[in-house]
């Protein structure tokens, strides 16, 4: 058993919701760290689930992220199988555009991608006391 499983025994959520990604800070350089993200699809959910199916009680809901356009090679099968997994444990799977706004790979305008999100509301001003975030 995985030792995310073992802890997770004391831990009461009301839902888990899957948002883990390795993506690079430079959005040039995702083709040559795909891997990441494939190893993080796969091992990650594959240990989110296994720690969620251990806790005591009801199962709680889950929910995982996903993108909403077509992914190259690897990336299908990965984001696929997981896709997959989490109908089979009876989750939910979120299919995001891409998000755009202070702190994303689009800073200055929106992606060509469907469902695009701001991360920041209309009008919305990033605060200057806070240090924006990388990446």
């Amino acid at each position: 058993m995985p030792s995310t499983a073992r802890r997770s025994g004391r831990l009461r959520p009301d839902a888990v919701i899957n948002e883990l990604t390795d993506l690079p800070d430079d959005p040039a350089q995702i083709s040559a760290t795909g891997h990441r993200n494939i190893r993080m699809r796969r091992e990650g959910t594959g240990n989110l689930l296994a720690a969620t199916a251990a806790l005591p009680g009801a199962r709680r809901p889950f929910l995982v992220q996903s993108v909403a356009w077509d992914l190259p090679g690897g990336a299908a099968v990965a984001a696929a199988e997981q896709e997959r997994a989490l109908l089979e444990f009876g989750g939910v799977v979120l299919r995001y555009g891409q998000f755009y706004g202070p702190g994303t790979y689009w800073e200055a305008r929106c992606p060509r991608r469907p469902g695009s999100t701001s991360t920041r509301p209309r009008g919305a001003r990033w605060p200057p006391s806070v240090p924006r975030p990388a990446g």
